[in-house]
């Protein structure tokens, strides 16, 4: 359950774990520093900081923010405010991606995709790829088309075994709880596919292994890296060139095919 301070004071089982802290002015020598390369877009690095008290302060270069933590609790984490509460209310909610991917990851055994999910049928339709390769403007048109419903996630599902999708996207007011999907089609976008086709599920899982995720943040603390569940046997994989608008319509009668 993820949501505002007040909106949960009427739930006194659920703990916070994500707070305000004041920024630590004096950070001294650097302990360890994490690359990130957000796929297409920029690299940079993260440096971490071991202050006097114990905690790990990761001081992020371009946020210029600090998100703080102890080695004995790694899903209890401190942000320092910005100086624009809009802005503090962007950090806390990354902070939140960050923390529910990784507990929904633990609690369900499984690993963050990067996938767009909308609803269909029964169940719910992905389409999987790395960054700029045209996830959210398939799915609107999915949408639009009238074959997808709502748009669930739009950005890093996690892929349960069984097919199973478990879903906690942090809001700026609403209380939301933790949800989940059985996965009924997969579209891959891949720069491998000359035409939308079928595939099978050993392609499916290969691609998803290799496609890197934003969720957990690398530079925040994380459990390691967790193989992707295998896929039902049963499932629709569907393949299709990536960046290539010309497609969706041809994906388009594979999903309404089944």
């Amino acid at each position: 359950m993820i949501g505002p301070e007040r909106a949960l004071a009427g739930h006194p089982e659920v703990r916070g774990r994500v707070h305000l802290a004041e920024p630590v002015a004096d950070l001294g020598p650097v302990s360890a520093e994490v690359t990130v390369a957000e796929s297409g877009v920029r690299t940079f690095v993260v440096p971490w900081h071991t202050v006097p008290d114990g905690r790990t302060v990761a001081a992020h270069p371009l946020g210029r923010n600090q998100v703080s933590w102890r080695a004995d609790a790694p899903t209890v984490l401190g942000i320092t405010p910005a100086a624009d509460g809009h802005l503090t209310d962007v950090h806390v909610r990354f902070v939140l991606r960050h923390l529910t991917t990784r507990l929904l990851e633990e609690d369900l055994s499984g690993r963050a995709v990067h996938a767009v999910v909308a609803g269909g049928g029964a169940g719910a339709l992905a389409v999987a790829g790395p960054t700029r390769s045209g996830k959210t403007r398939l799915v609107n048109h999915l949408v639009a088309a009238g074959v997808l419903g709502v748009v669930v996630d739009d950005d890093c599902p996690v892929l349960a075994p069984g097919g199973m999708l478990g879903i906690a996207v942090p809001r700026r007011y609403e209380v939301v709880r933790a949800a989940s999907l059985p996965l009924r089609t997969l579209v891959l976008l891949t720069d491998e596919a000359a035409a939308a086709r079928r595939v099978d599920t050993a392609t499916a899982l290969r691609f998803l292994e290799r496609t890197a995720t934003p969720w957990p943040a690398p530079w925040l603390p994380t459990a390691g890296p967790r193989a992707v569940p295998a896929l039902p046997e049963d499932l629709t994989v569907i393949a299709a060139a990536a960046r290539d608008e010309s497609a969706f319509v041809a994906v388009e009668r594979l999903v309404s095919a089944g």
